[in-house]
């Protein structure tokens, strides 16, 4: 676990931890707005354009000032301006990037994992394909009403709970190749720094403190003197709109801190004016104040689920705004889409979720990779059966282009390619998987190039002039333009974060020691020599003569006696026919246990299947 260094604790107020039993969680933060009674439906008819026009003169777009620094060669879509902006950096200096992360308190599920690894995908290609470097903080939300009741269900401590699934959590990413954040850092490992940043909102008008023992956020004061609603304007408008819940002055405030009742999980703090009271933070202060301690009084990058856009991240700017006296907090807003499963969002409460120890129970951390880059990061992703099956089907094409390969480069492929077109099919692509990535990402459409341009040379692979490669000694050498494509695609794929362990043209010995020979690796020449004895097998069977001297002298002593010749070559063809028949059963067989062999002409190539 990586921490961050505590805040120096400032003098607005004075904290106590206290040691307390858990038992059900305080008043209740935010929630999205019911909608407002029926409209009576207007007379005059508007077209979908005049109806934006109208939202957009009732809904004005927040002011978005471009940041300094060079432009990095991508765009993206920032939530913000609802556009595509070019992402800009300083040269030298890496962009600070907050991601919002986990509320530990139950198993990491693949609806969770979807949007890490969509993160972890444009991390990736932000530092190996535009030399965008960033400092990832993501925070561990380990205290909230869910938590506690969780904990109160398994009779477990809070903290005892939440480190479990901490650690769960850590793993989880760990084993689905996913990249570890620069650092996380723990909600309850800064609540002194929470307590004072809510003291500052305190100070200048921002927040009140309750008579049931909370400390709200004042939103109308804060629209009356800033631009709120930035993200979901329409919902924080409704928000407006309904009964304000005990407590609170307006029905769009939102609590900064929740007052503990008795025997449950809280901390003392000494408010200016109020006195002692206990209590714990509220939902959104949380990541205002973590990014604060991560990144001081700006941040480059924010992003999270797409449900996380109202009433979280539109509370968090409000607050973050207020606070450092600023009106752009974040550059750039990005949000993920959630993975649905039979048309609802994959979640806990739901009950409909697949757990990462599930998934990778059958399927492997490329196939996960492959179903992310399936959509845009900011679009929604169906997992289903067909998902599965298409995500396969992707890693086979792949596979089936690395076997092709393999063989052309053992010579077990006697064609000859077009070196020109290859070459030329390979610039193309190279030019149009970096526009897809520089494009808001577009992973979906640089993965098609790749798919595109290996189907392109597996198929030159497989149509290429046989004859005209019989009249040239078979040395060993092969194109160059075909490994190019090989390892412009295996690079790729590897700077997007696909291990692609099957794409390898030979496998070398791990570790200092050359000794140290991987389990895949004598696998494979275990096959190698029993591929060498079907192969015999299948030459005997076929009844190629050069094998068989028995036969040559049979046929040789007949020769001219066409009759003979054909008896004895059906005889033959007879009595080796199970031979050939067990050797195509063997094969089926393998096939079965993940071991693909196709047999091409006279030579035959083997690989095995991606999980």
């Amino acid at each position: 676990m990586l921490s961050l260094t505590r805040q120096p604790r400032l003098a607005l107020a004075r904290l106590h931890q206290v040691s307390c039993c858990v038992s059900t969680s305080g008043t209740g933060d935010q929630t999205s707005p019911t909608s407002p009674g029926p409209r009576k439906p207007s007379k005059r008819r508007t077209t979908p354009s005049s109806k934006a026009a109208a939202t957009r003169a009732k809904f004005p777009l927040p002011k978005w000032t471009p940041p300094k620094g060079a432009d990095t060669g991508v765009v993206i879509r920032n939530a913000l301006t609802k556009t595509l902006v070019p992402l800009r950096a300083e040269p030298f200096k890496p962009l600070s990037w907050y991601m919002c992360g986990p509320t530990v308190y139950d198993s990491t599920h693949i609806g969770h994992a979807h949007c890490y690894m969509k993160f972890d995908i444009i991390r990736k290609i932000l530092k190996n394909f535009f030399n965008v470097r960033v400092r990832l903080v993501v925070n561990i939300t380990d205290v909230d009403d869910k938590v506690i009741l969780r904990s109160e269900q398994l009779g477990v401590p809070v903290a005892e709970l939440t480190r479990k699934y901490e650690t769960e959590f850590l793993d989880s990413l760990d084993r689905l190749k996913i990249e570890r954040a620069t650092a996380y850092i723990r909600v309850t490992d800064h609540i002194p720094a929470i307590a004072d940043y809510i003291q500052v909102l305190v100070n200048k008008g921002y927040a009140y403190h309750s008579q049931t023992g909370d400390v709200n956020f004042d939103s109308i004061k804060f629209r009356d003197e800033r631009h709120a609603g930035k993200l979901e304007p329409k919902k924080f408008k409704g928000s407006e709109r309904t009964t304000p819940a005990a407590g609170k002055r307006h029905a769009a405030d939102f609590a900064l801190w929740k007052h503990s009742k008795p025997h449950e999980l809280g901390w003392d703090v000494e408010w200016t004016g109020v006195g002692l009271r206990r209590g714990r933070p509220g939902w959104h202060i949380e990541c205002s104040t973590l990014a604060k301690i991560a990144f001081g009084d700006h941040v480059d990058i924010h992003t999270g689920g797409a449900d996380l856009r109202f009433p979280h991240h539109e509370n968090e700017i409000v607050q973050s705004e207020a606070y450092h006296d600023t009106d752009q907090w974040v550059d750039y807003f990005m949000h993920c889409g959630t993975l649905r499963i039979d048309g609802s969002k994959m979640s806990k409460s739901l009950g409909n979720f697949i757990t990462v120890d599930e998934f990778l129970a059958k399927h492997s951390p490329d196939k996960f990779r492959m179903i992310c880059c399936m959509s845009q990061y900011h679009r929604d992703c169906e997992y289903d059966q067909q998902t599965l099956e298409t995500a396969s089907t992707r890693l086979a094409t792949l596979a089936n282009f690395n076997s092709a390969v393999l063989a052309y480069v053992e010579g077990k492929s006697m064609s000859t390619v077009p070196t020109k077109r290859i070459l030329s099919k390979l610039a193309s692509t190279e030019n149009k998987v970096l526009k897809a990535l520089g494009k808001n990402f577009s992973v979906q459409k640089a993965i098609s190039e790749l798919l595109a341009l290996a189907t392109f040379v597996e198929a030159e692979l497989a149509d290429g002039n046989v004859a005209e490669s019989l009249k040239k000694p078979r040395d060993g050498r092969r194109s160059g333009a075909v490994l190019a494509v090989h390892t412009f695609i295996r690079h790729t794929l590897q700077n997007m974060g696909f291990e692609v362990a099957f794409m390898q043209l030979g496998i070398q010995a791990s570790g200092a020691d050359s000794g140290n020979v991987p389990t895949e690796h004598v696998l494979r020449k275990a096959i190698d020599e029993f591929m060498a004895f079907r192969a015999v097998v299948r030459d005997l069977s076929i009844g190629r003569v050069s094998n068989l001297d028995g036969l040559s002298d049979l046929l040789a002593a007949h020769h001219g006696d066409a009759k003979t010749e054909k008896q004895l070559r059906k005889e033959y063809t007879r009595i080796t026919a199970p031979f050939l028949e067990a050797s195509d059963e063997l094969r089926a067989d393998l096939m079965q246990k993940g071991v693909e062999i196709k047999d091409r002409g006279v030579e035959s190539s083997w690989d095995l299947l991606q999980k």
